[in-house]
């Protein structure tokens, strides 16, 4: 997070203050609440520098831009790591399709790995998992289309999907 002056090009500028924080394991709105916060008091700290305000440095290396996100971004399929399916799951709006039925993913954590296979789903102990390519992530709360947030347990029991046919993609 930097305090900076603007230019005419995106993202340029001489640089008065930065800051950092640890991302970890944080969700986005867990993340913006903190970087907001980090960011108001970066502000009043050089708005009430004289020394900060008049001495700002220059911005080391390139511009970079982001590629658009659009809703596929946000599509979890089975060929991803477990890594990359929790950090889509912390942006808050991923999403998968079970049997061509969109369901959401709101909360879901590292599990140990399967021996299913990628795309199908496994369910043991009150674990629902999706099984992906190198391993797999226990599903938490979950948004079935047309229905409100809930356990996974409780949408897996009212859904009575049957777990050896059931796949996700």
């Amino acid at each position: 997070m930097a305090v900076m002056s603007l230019e005419e090009a995106l993202d340029t500028g001489p640089v008065h203050l930065e800051r950092t924080l640890a991302v970890d394991e944080k969700s986005v709105s867990t993340l913006t609440h903190e970087l907001a916060e980090l960011g108001a008091k970066a502000l009043l700290e050089v708005l009430s520098s004289p020394e900060l305000l008049a001495n700002p440095r220059a911005q080391v290396g390139e511009a970079t831009y982001a590629k658009k996100l659009t809703s596929e971004t946000f599509h979890l399929v089975p060929s991803m790591e477990p890594v990359m399916l929790l950090r889509i799951v912390r942006l808050e709006r991923a999403f998968t399709l079970v049997n061509d039925r969109r369901l959401r993913i709101l909360r879901a954590h590292a599990t140990t790995s399967s021996s299913h296979d990628a795309g199908s789903m496994d369910v043991s102990n009150g674990t629902i998992s999706l099984v992906s390519t190198n391993g797999a992530v226990a599903l938490d709360e979950v948004h079935p289309e047309g229905s409100t947030p809930m356990a996974a347990s409780s949408w897996w029991a009212g859904a009575r999907l049957d777990g050896a046919v059931t796949r996700w993609s």
